[in-house]
């Protein structure tokens, strides 16, 4: 992300799920959540996809309570139902 910004490339969410799949695929939590938290200040909406693979990457690291919050999350604000826009 630094060497995207350093030269002057704004992600996009096409960039920001690469991320986010290649870190819940490396079980990395930590590096899951930092885009995670990235794409919601740069104004994207919840949606399916980035939340099916935080629950993943909790679930790969062994803490099932941050999983089934994740879950829950998914419920209440209806990720299923989002546009295609739309991203964590």
């Amino acid at each position: 992300m630094r060497e995207m910004e350093a030269r002057d490339i704004k992600p996009t969410k096409e960039i920001y799920m690469a991320l986010l799949r290649s870190f819940s695929q490396d079980r990395d939590i930590g590096g899951a959540g930092r885009i995670a938290t990235t794409t919601q200040f740069a104004g994207f909406q919840p949606s399916l996809e980035p939340c099916a693979l935080l629950v993943e990457a909790y679930g790969h690291t062994g803490d099932p309570d941050q999983a089934r919050d994740i879950f829950d999350y998914m419920i209440e604000h209806d990720c299923s139902l989002r546009e295609k826009e739309s991203i964590v």
